[in-house]
């Protein structure tokens, strides 16, 4: 879970991933028992999040708050338009808008920080301790930074070597919807 969150922290579909990722993960757990998944905005890599977003409750710029019943969402449902899902904590766009959706920071000179929370009901199989415990769990990263051209839409990459007597190689992007070159 915390490689796709640092990897996708800020894809537009990367609440869905982080989600599919604890999904996969939790295959063992009643899907009943997760009670919520807080993917909120974090400082440093010991944040919690806010007690309103442990709560349940999405706030503005600061986290979103799902469910198990948002695992079976298609990724299309995922596009910050809908206040339900990822608007409140936005994971694409612009950085600090004047209202929602609210973005993530992803800039080489931010590298901002996501933190994944969740709490969940285990049961116990003799009921010898008791019948169930609740147990909460905060993984804190750093969204990995990107270039422009590490975002870019590439149909193909050629590598060229510029010379059969020296070693620099020159590479070619293609990219979809222009033509642009990086040596």
């Amino acid at each position: 879970m915390a490689r796709t969150a640092a990897a996708s922290g800020n894809d537009v579909d990367a609440d869905w991933r982080i989600l599919q990722t604890i999904n996969q993960s939790a295959a063992a757990a009643t899907r009943g028992d997760i009670q919520r998944i807080v993917i909120f905005k974090a400082t440093t890599t010991g944040d919690q999040p806010p007690a309103a977003c442990k709560a349940g409750t999405a706030a503005d710029g600061v986290c979103n708050v799902y469910t198990p019943a948002d695992f079976v969402r298609p990724a299309s449902d995922f596009d910050c338009t809908n206040l339900l899902l990822d608007k409140r904590f936005c994971p694409f766009g612009p950085i600090s808008p004047a209202g929602p959706p609210y973005h993530r920071d992803k800039r080489m000179s931010a590298l901002g920080y996501i933190g994944v929370y969740i709490e969940m009901r285990h049961r116990y199989v003799t009921g010898f301790v008791g019948a169930s415990v609740m147990i909460r769990d905060t993984t804190v990263v750093r969204i990995e930074p990107r270039t422009a051209l590490s975002q870019a839409k590439v149909d193909r990459v050629v590598v060229l070597k510029a010379d059969v007597n020296t070693p620099r190689i020159r590479i070619v992007f293609f990219p979809r919807q222009s033509r642009c070159m990086a040596t």
